[in-house]
């Protein structure tokens, strides 16, 4: 059974003012998880960033380090 290329298995995406986000998980042809972010703005310009399976916790923990530095610095 051949696995068919950048099939999608989860979505959703983030409204954010003038910008949305979709982050979504697709399968490889090798039957690999890997995740995907998409940025577009408002003149729909799309930036992507895609994250394998062997680099996600590392990805993962880098942005739960930069919240906590986020949250320590967020004025009230």
């Amino acid at each position: 059974m051949e696995i068919q290329e950048n099939r999608e298995i989860f979505a959703t995406r983030v409204q954010a003012g003038s910008r949305t986000y979709f982050v979504d998980v697709k399968i490889n042809r090798q039957g690999e998880p890997y995740l995907t972010i998409c940025e577009v703005n408002k003149l729909g310009e799309r930036i992507r960033l895609m994250v394998f399976e062997d680099h996600a916790e590392e990805f993962i923990a880098a942005v739960e380090q930069a919240m906590e530095v986020i949250r320590e610095h967020k004025t009230t």
